[in-house]
C-alpha cells in the first residue's frame, strides 16, 4: 500500500517563505495514476479519518471518464490510498471527481461534463465504506427528468444524512440553476425534498454553481458570469415543518462566480474583484435571528495586487481560512503562480497568519480543512496533478 509518513512523506517539500514565516511541510498523497491532464486534485475532501481527491481527467473507463481516490489515515498518523471510486456507469466524458464531499465514512462525487452542455447528462453518486473495508456505490442522484434548470453536479455538499447537489444557470438561455437537496431514508434510498432556486432577472445574476450547507442551512451562488456586473447568494434555511424557506439574498458580490464557505451561522464569500485595486477580499457574514445576516468583517491580502483573484476558492472550519489568490508576478507575462493564503480567528476578528507558496499557478484550486490539516489540491496541466497535506496545528494570531 501506499503511505505518508507522519513527517517524512513521498516527495515531502519545504517551501521558502518570507523571513516573518516559518517553514511549512507540504505532504503529497500518492497518485496511482501518473498521466498528463488527468486533473487530479481538481476537488478535494478532507475528514477525520479519510480524505478524497478527484480527479476529472483520469482515464478509468475512456478519455475523461474521470475517478476519485479515497485515502485512509492509519493510526501512527500516515495515510494510505484506500479506494478508488468509480461508477457503475462509467463513461469516457463524465469527468466524475470534478466535485466531491466527504462526511464520516460517506462520500459524495459529482459526474459533471461541461457547463450548459445538458440539463440530464451527469449525475451524482454516493459511496459508503463497507464494514471490510471496501467502498460501494450506493446510490445515484438525478435532477427530475423534467427539471429546467441547468446542468446538474456543479457543485457538492453533504452533512449526515442530506446532499446537495447544485447545478449550472445559462445566462444564455436566461434559465436559473438550483440546488437539490436529498435526504438519507434507508441504506440505499435518497428521496429529493426540496429544489431551491430563485427566478433570475433578465440580467442575472443567475442561481447556481457553488453550494454550501450546514446545520439546516444552504447557501447557493448566483453569479452574474460577467465582470461588470455583480452577484449575489441566496439563502435557504430548513423549517421546523421540514420545508425549506428562502430566508436572504445578499447582493452586490463584485465576483463573477464567487466562491462560498459555511459554518454554522458563519457564512464566508469570496469577492475576486472586491477590495484594494480590485485584487480581491472575503465578506464575512454571521446570522444574526432567522433570515437577518449582517456583513461582520472583511478579510483582505496582505499585500493585494491589482486583479489578484484573491477569495478564488475557500475553506473554513470556523476557526480559520484557506484563500487562494495569485501574488505579485500575475503583473508579468510569465511564471503566473497561485498562492494559499492562512487567516487564523480571534476574539476580536481575523488575522493574516501566513502564505504558501510552491511557485504554481494551479496550486490551491481546491482546498479542504479539519482538524489539524489542510488538503490542497494542483490540477497540472500537461502533466499529472498532486494533492498536498499541509499541517496547521500552529495556526493562531499572535500579538
Amino acid at each position: 500500500m501506499n503511505r505518508i509518513p507522519r513527517w517524512l512523506g513521498l516527495g515531502l517539500a519545504w517551501l521558502s517563505l518570507p523571513a516573518y514565516a516559518q517553514l511549512v511541510p507540504l505532504w503529497p498523497l500518492p497518485s496511482p495514476d501518473t498521466t498528463a491532464d488527468n486533473a487530479f486534485g481538481a476537488a478535494v475532501a478532507l475528514g477525520d479519518q479519510y480524505a478524497v481527491v478527484g480527479a476529472g481527467g483520469a482515464r478509468s473507463c475512456g478519455p475523461a471518464s474521470g475517478a476519485a481516490y479515497v485515502y485512509r489515515r492509519l493510526p501512527d498518523g500516515s495515510w494510505t490510498l484506500e479506494a478508488t471510486l468509480q461508477p457503475n456507469d462509467c463513461a469516457p466524458g463524465r469527468f466524475f471527481g470534478r466535485a466531491v464531499a466527504l462526511d464520516g465514512e460517506r462520500v459524495l462525487v459529482a459526474a459533471a461534463g461541461e457547463p450548459y452542455r445538458t440539463e440530464h447528462t451527469d449525475a451524482a453518486y454516493v459511496f459508503v465504506r463497507q464494514s471490510d473495508g471496501s467502498w460501494r456505490q450506493t446510490a445515484r442522484l438525478t435532477a427530475p427528468p423534467e427539471a429546467q434548470t441547468g446542468a446538474f453536479g456543479a457543485a457538492v455538499a453533504l452533512e449526515g444524512e442530506r446532499a446537495v447537489v447544485s447545478t449550472w444557470g445559462d445566462p444564455g438561455r436566461r434559465l436559473a440553476g438550483a440546488a437539490y437537496v436529498f435526504e438519507h431514508i434507508n441504506s440505499s434510498n435518497w428521496q429529493l425534498v426540496a429544489t431551491l432556486t430563485a427566478t433570475a432577472p433578465p440580467e442575472g445574476p443567475w442561481p447556481g454553481g457553488a453550494v454550501a450547507l450546514s446545520d439546516g442551512i444552504i447557501a447557493l451562488a448566483a453569479p452574474s458570469y460577467r465582470y461588470d456586473r455583480s452577484s449575489a447568494v441566496l439563502i435557504f434555511s430548513r423549517q421546523v415543518n421540514g420545508n425549506w424557506r428562502h430566508e436572504a439574498t445578499l447582493g452586490g458580490i463584485r465576483d463573477f462566480n464567487p466562491a462560498l464557505a459555511l459554518q454554522g451561522q458563519d457564512l464566508l464569500v469570496g469577492e475576486r474583484l472586491g477590495g484594494r485595486h480590485s485584487g480581491g477580499r472575503i465578506r464575512h457574514y454571521q446570522r444574526r435571528g432567522e433570515g437577518h445576516w449582517v456583513l461582520v468583517e472583511t478579510l483582505d491580502p496582505p499585500q493585494p495586487y491589482p486583479s489578484g483573484g484573491f477569495g478564488a476558492t475557500l475553506a473554513f472550519d470556523g476557526k480559520r481560512v484557506l484563500v487562494s489568490g495569485f501574488d505579485e508576478q500575475l503583473g508579468l507575462d510569465f511564471n503566473v503562480d497561485r498562492v494559499v493564503y492562512v487567516f487564523a480567528r480571534a476574539a476580536e476578528g481575523w488575522c493574516f497568519w501566513r502564505r504558501i507558496d510552491p511557485g504554481e499557478k494551479a496550486f490551491g484550486a481546491a482546498l479542504s480543512l479539519h482538524g489539524a490539516f489542510a488538503l490542497i489540491g494542483v490540477p497540472r496541466e500537461a502533466s499529472p496533478g498532486a494533492a498536498y497535506l499541509v499541517p496547521l496545528d500552529t495556526v493562531r494570531c499572535t500579538p
